[in-house]
């Protein structure tokens, strides 16, 4: 949409160091929701609208594939009980540390599925960066397997501080059995 490459030009402009990658993690991961923060279909609203401002702002980043900045495992070919970890990557540009909360939820159905991270707390300095794991662990006894039951799954991961960095990087996935 041409407001998005607007917000990346301006966001070159005033970043002039920073990567692609980062400016696209910057817009996903301050963006807000079209829709209240439950509800929010990730499949549908992507990462929500660019907040321009908080873009700009932030100094902080997440990403958990560069080329998608979101986390997705796809199509799930699933028999028995799976379990998968990926990373994000959290990177601190600023001049001082940052302590960032970790949290993950879902705003579509979990049943069946759960999101969690190694650790709760990042503690990041100066210019530096940090990974953490993020694992997905489906109960196949608990997946809904019906015709036309099985839906996509999607939510967020989110960093937050008390300092106003509130990040988040969507996640999505679909187990189908096979």
């Amino acid at each position: 949409a041409p407001h998005v490459a607007g917000v990346a030009a301006l966001m070159k402009e005033a970043k002039t160091d920073w990567s692609a990658w980062q400016i696209k993690s910057a817009m996903m991961n301050t963006s807000v929701d079209l829709a209240d923060p439950v509800s929010a279909q990730v499949p549908r609203q992507g990462a929500g609208r660019v907040d321009a401002l908080e873009a700009i702002k932030t100094n902080v980043v997440a990403y958990g594939d560069p080329k998608l900045i979101s986390l997705s495992w796809g199509v799930i070919e699933i028999s028995d009980d799976f379990e998968d970890t990926q990373m994000i990557t959290v990177q601190n540009l600023n001049d001082h540390p940052v302590n960032l909360d970790i949290d993950s939820f879902f705003t579509s159905d979990d049943i069946g599925a759960t999101i969690s991270t190694a650790f709760k707390k990042v503690i990041l300095p100066p210019h530096s960066m940090s990974q953490v794991e993020v694992t997905l662990s489906l109960d196949a006894s608990m997946l809904p397997i019906g015709f036309g039951d099985m839906e996509e799954y999607y939510g967020y991961v989110t960093f937050e501080d008390k300092d106003d960095h509130h990040l988040r990087v969507p996640f999505y996935f679909v187990p189908r059995p096979y």
